[in-house]
């Protein structure tokens, strides 16, 4: 069980033994304590195994290099190491490390992954009846794509057109489109192109 604090054994000389023990003592919350054993463990690997308390603001620097640079980890992630380190010299061997030089992690960034317009109406000329009528929902009326979409998609066939017991599925409004569709609770703008072909559905 992650969730649980391992037992330290009495007497124990091990360091992550020693190093539970003090966060322990020092009223630390678990998690913080898994993450700090975590990076150190990490930080002494990447030192061949050498003793922290052989080490310091060198081998500090170059492990903090290694993850911006090689691992490229994100600056939260390098920030969390950082600070397992921090309290391994500061808190726990009572030493401050000097002023350290490292290169800082650098956000990533993600490009969302969409179709241009053409791209689009290319995919839709391989497709016919109603899988094709549920992509141009998905693409028309901007709805999320979710491994659950068909089934929901079925379940709402009986009511388009008519009054459901919780909302109008097609309801007249002067805001972007004049029909909109009810998705999952949450109400989206319906194409004017989709409107008939939408309602024209057969019942499952």
């Amino acid at each position: 069980m992650d969730d649980i604090p391992v037992p330290i054994p009495a007497g124990s000389t091990r360091l992550m033994d020693q190093l539970r023990a003090d966060m322990r003592a020092r009223g630390y919350a678990f998690s913080t304590e898994r993450t700090y054993l975590h990076w150190i463990k990490r930080y002494i690997l990447y030192n061949q195994r050498r003793h922290p308390a052989d080490m310091g603001k060198a081998e500090i620097e170059a492990f903090l290099n290694h993850l911006a640079v090689h691992v490229t980890v994100s600056p939260s992630t390098q920030r969390t190491a950082l600070n397992a380190l921090m309290y391994l010299y500061t808190k726990y061997y009572g030493r401050e490390p000097e002023s350290l030089s490292f290169n800082y992690a650098k956000p990533t960034r993600r490009l969302p992954t969409v179709l241009s317009h053409e791209e689009a109406k290319a995919i839709l000329c391989h497709m016919s009846g109603t899988p094709r009528l549920m992509v141009e929902l998905l693409y028309g009326c901007l709805l999320p794509l979710r491994k659950d979409f068909a089934p929901r998609f079925r379940k709402c066939w009986p009511f388009i057109g008519r009054i459901s017991p919780m909302a109008t599925l097609f309801d007249s409004s002067p805001i972007l489109y004049k029909y909109t569709v009810y998705v999952n609770l949450r109400r989206t703008p319906l194409p004017e192109l989709l409107q008939l072909p939408a309602q024209r559905l057969p019942s499952p």
